[in-house]
């Protein structure tokens, strides 16, 4: 077995890189440790489960080939690790992937059969056991696919994905390695989704019907930077389309053999993703189709608003394309119509209708999808949804088309004629109908147009703050549209929102200074004209400007506080800028984290080293115990304190919330390591920071500490 230096994995001796990180893989002894017996093997779960196996091994547990001794049936068991049984964010987050994963029933998702919780406070969750290897491996050993084999997968990838889209679930974490490809003796390969353990319910709620607030807020980066969208990246509200931008690199993966975007480390992915377009397929390969090249770049749109508005949109984008190149796989996924079927079959004098298969394989191979281009693609089907388009209102369910390939029920017998459309006109009622249609249809236009701006105005102000974060709310932003010339300050506050997300300040800022020449009390444009003067570098201006906002308010508006803090901070003024943090975790009611994580950061300037832990746990509990960045600054305020057993933990954690990917926290690891006499930890961080920061600054001493404990190890052997 070859070992992964950065997430500690073992793999089989074929493979030369590491499937999820790319890190090329070591027999290094010393990278991951002594290989320990795990003692849950041969444990029964709750007088059911027997666990067999370990299958594989993540940041929140491990997963189990397991037996069902009831029926006798083998099963796939994640157990959660133990030492996050106490952290009650952890063990949501797992209930969680359990009840996003329960809400589908979709061939191509992987199916949830049971979730429980021993007397020892052991948290598992039982699944269907796949037989076969994961997507990442596929591409490891076979990239790049050929477009017919790509599409193939992605189809199936996709119905899976818009199956939870309609359930309200975005997944957010969608890559290679929560793709499986289950190996079939006599059938074709099947695809599964898996891994739901970070997905968003869009619309969660408790019993009574109070909204819940979500485990990880839209601030948070949660994810893996390679697959990631530009709004995930800067930790902005979420949508369906951001998992439609996830599945676009996983196809341009596929049919390219390479990512759209790399970089030494996840923000340099990150940044990548958010300002530079990606290399076209087509210049990587050239035997990619240019239809099904411009599918991808589509999907691979910054705005939101120009990709697919869902899994369900891209995949029947995708389908058609399929249809019209003539790609073998995707033949396969072609729902045969009615008239297909009454020409591939005879019908015999009972009524039945017997298909000859050839007829029809001949007859789906000739079929050509009705003419369907990037543009019209993205046009709704009805005026009703283009309207809901056209003003950014919530969309209906997707359309039905009549090739779509998802399953539908006809109500109509077979022998049945079709009516001719003339004559049903002549039915009073259905006149009635369509008249009634057409009013309702005028009606929604004209409030949609009259309350548009309005609506817009009235954004939350979970978009109104800076730092760390721009949002806290878990609710799908709302889609910009270039507005109409305004008139009223509302107007010129949204356009002013326009060009703020589309970095252009100096337009931002006018704007909001006409909304205020029209409507002199609007803190809302107050705090949005700091923001835009603080992007362009005018931190007294801006701080002026957050503080009549406040005023405006009566002193009751957090972000604001926040936004002054942070600009204060900026200009190196700490006392005051700690005190409108303060401010605004006293105006939000005592719950404010970013407050706190700031207050920990300029605590930690200051040298208060006791003041600055004690503000990022607070960071930390009100994140839920997810906040890999408070803990590594936790680590160095606790190291600071001389307390080092607490200082370790806190990097450990920042490294397992971030999925070992966290450079700076190996290296102190590393440091940590080396001042307490550990050479071989201290070794084994040292080098998974150089392997995450290969152009380090300080790569000369650290390679310098290497040569000097691997001596000194070698030594004591």
């Amino acid at each position: 077995m070859l070992l992964c230096p950065k997430c500690g994995r073992a793999f089989p001796p074929d493979l030369q890189e590491c499937p999820e990180d790319g890190a090329r893989l070591q027999t290094d002894a010393t990278v991951a440790g002594e290989t320990k017996v795990d003692p849950l093997i041969g444990r029964v779960l709750d007088d059911k489960y027997r666990l067999d196996e370990r299958l594989g091994q993540g940041g929140m547990g491990a997963v189990y080939r397991a037996t069902h001794l009831l029926i006798d049936r083998p099963v796939a068991v994640k157990v959660l690790n133990h030492r996050f049984v106490t952290d009650e964010a952890a063990r949501e987050r797992f209930r969680r992937e359990a009840r996003a994963a329960g809400r589908l029933r979709h061939t191509n998702a992987v199916a949830v059969t049971d979730f429980g919780q021993t007397a020892d406070d052991t948290v598992y969750i039982v699944m269907e056991l796949l037989e076969g290897r994961s997507l990442r491996e596929l591409l490891a050993l076979e990239a790049p696919l050929d477009p017919a084999r790509a599409t193939s997968i992605m189809l199936q990838v996709a119905a899976a994905v818009a199956a939870a889209h309609e359930s309200g679930i975005i997944h957010r974490d969608l890559k290679p390695g929560n793709i499986f490809i289950v190996q079939r003796p006599h059938a074709p390969p099947i695809v599964k989704v898996l891994d739901f353990g970070i997905a968003k319910l869009m619309a969660e709620t408790a019993d009574g019907g109070e909204v819940l607030n979500t485990l990880t807020e839209a601030n948070a980066m949660i994810g893996t930077p390679r697959y990631m969208s530009p709004e995930q990246c800067d930790g902005a509200a979420l949508s369906p389309s951001s998992d439609v931008y996830s599945l676009g690199i996983i196809l341009y993966e596929m049919l390219t053999g390479i990512t759209p975007f790399t970089g030494a480390s996840p923000l340099a992915v990150a940044l990548k993703h958010s300002s530079e377009a990606p290399r076209a397929p087509r210049e990587i390969n050239s035997s990619i189709p240019p239809q099904l090249e411009a599918v991808v770049l589509h999907a691979l749109e910054k705005n939101p608003a120009n990709r697919p508005a869902d899994a369900g949109a891209f995949r029947r984008e995708l389908h058609a394309t399929a249809e019209q190149l003539g790609l073998e796989h995707a033949a396969g996924f072609t729902q045969p119509t009615m008239e297909m079927l009454r020409d591939a079959g005879t019908q015999t004098p009972s009524g039945r209708l017997v298909i000859d298969i050839e007829r029809l394989r001949e007859a789906r191979a000739s079929a050509v999808a009705p003419a369907t281009t990037m543009q019209n693609a993205k046009t709704a089907d009805t005026a009703e949804e283009h309207v809901q388009r056209t003003l950014g209102l919530p969309a209906n369910s997707p359309p039905r088309e009549s090739n779509s390939p998802s399953a539908s029920r006809l109500n109509i017998p077979f022998n049945s004629s079709s009516r001719d459309w003339r004559a049903s006109l002549r039915n009073p009622l259905v006149l009635g109908a369509v008249g009634l249609a057409v009013v309702l249809i005028a009606i929604i236009v004209a409030l949609a147009w009259r309350s548009f701006y309005a609506s817009q105005a009235s954004a939350s102000a979970n978009d109104e703050s800076i730092g760390r974060t721009l949002a806290t709310s878990g609710e799908p932003r709302n889609e910009k549209v270039a507005p109409r010339e305004p008139r009223t300050a509302a107007e010129f506050y949204e356009r002013g929102a326009y060009s703020f997300s589309t970095r252009d300040f100096d337009a931002a800022a006018r704007d909001y200074e006409k909304a205020l020449e029209l409507q002199p009390e609007f803190p809302e444009a107050h705090n949005r004209l700091g923001r835009a003067l603080l992007a362009k570098g005018q931190f007294r201006e801006a701080a002026n400007e957050f503080r009549k906002a406040i005023e405006q308010r009566h002193g009751d508006y957090p972000t604001a506080h926040y936004n002054l803090g942070f600009t204060l901070q900026q200009q190196r003024d700490a006392f005051n800028a700690l005190n409108a943090y303060n401010e605004a975790i006293k105006s939000a009611g005592g719950n404010y984290p970013d407050a706190y994580y700031q207050i920990g950061l300029l605590q930690f300037e200051l040298r208060h080293y006791a003041e600055s832990a004690d503000a990022l746990r607070k960071a930390i509990e009100q994140n839920g115990g997810r906040d890999p960045e408070a803990y590594f600054k936790l680590g160095l305020s606790l190291i600071s304190q001389k307390k080092m057993d607490e200082a370790e933990q806190a990097f450990r954690t920042a490294v397992e919330q971030r999925e070992g990917n966290f450079a700076e926290a190996h290296y102190n690891l590393g440091l940590l390591y080396d001042e307490r006499d550990r050479p071989e930890d201290a070794i084994r961080e040292y080098e998974i920071y150089l392997q995450q920061q290969p152009n380090a600054f300080n790569r000369r001493l650290v390679e310098n500490s290497l040569s000097r404990l691997r001596r000194r190890s070698a030594a004591r052997s």
